[in-house]
Formats: C-alpha cells, structure tokens, sequence
C-alpha cells in the first residue's frame, strides 16, 4: 500500500471515531443555532435580560462625569466632548460606560 491508501483508512478510520466521539459525549455535538431569533436580538440591541433582573445601582457622578452627562444630554458627540475637554475621546467612552452615561433625569436636575 502506498501513502495516499493509508491516509485515506486514516480518515475513514478517524470519522468513525469522531461519531462515536458525539454519541457518547453530547458537548462535542455541534450547537443549534437559531439565526432568525439571533438576528433579532440583535437588531434589537443584544440579547434580551433574564426575567427579574435589576439593573445595577448607578455610581455617585464626580464633577467631570456631570459635566459630560451635560453636554451629552445637550446632543455632543464624544468625540466633541474630548476636544471640549482635552482628553482622549475614549477617555469620555470609558467614562460613559463607568457612571451610565448619558442620565437624562440628572441633567434635568442640574438646570
């Protein structure tokens, strides 16, 4: 026998092994996705949150934390606020993500 017969009892060899491999073991089966109901969580904005959860308790605001809240609330862009600032845009990204930004009933309460 040459290579190319052995390989090709290799794979044959190797298939077989592999659908016994996932009768026995159900992790190594190959998951069900459902794409429509994926891409509908995702025009949605992700995926939807368990039933009962609440969502996490929002830090105090510092000073420049209000003022970004301001000026996103007032319709500036992030990259805006960082040239308003003098920092990086994703300096105020990072901030947005910290304190929950933009808190439209805090900018309420500082007019």
């Amino acid at each position: 026998m040459n290579r190319e017969a052995y390989e090709e009892l290799y794979r044959e060899a190797w298939i077989k092994q592999n659908i016994i491999d996932r009768e026995k073991n159900k992790r190594l089966r190959e998951p069900v996705i459902d794409y429509h109901k994926a891409r509908e969580n995702g025009l949605k904005g992700g995926r939807p949150r368990p039933e009962g959860h609440e969502p996490k308790s929002l830090k105090p605001l510092s000073e420049k934390a209000r003022m970004v809240n301001r000026m996103l609330c007032m319709g500036m862009k992030v990259r805006e606020i960082g040239a308003v600032m003098g920092v990086s845009h994703q300096s105020i990204t990072d901030m947005k993500h910290r304190y929950g930004l933009p808190r439209h009933e805090e900018a309420r309460a500082d007019q």
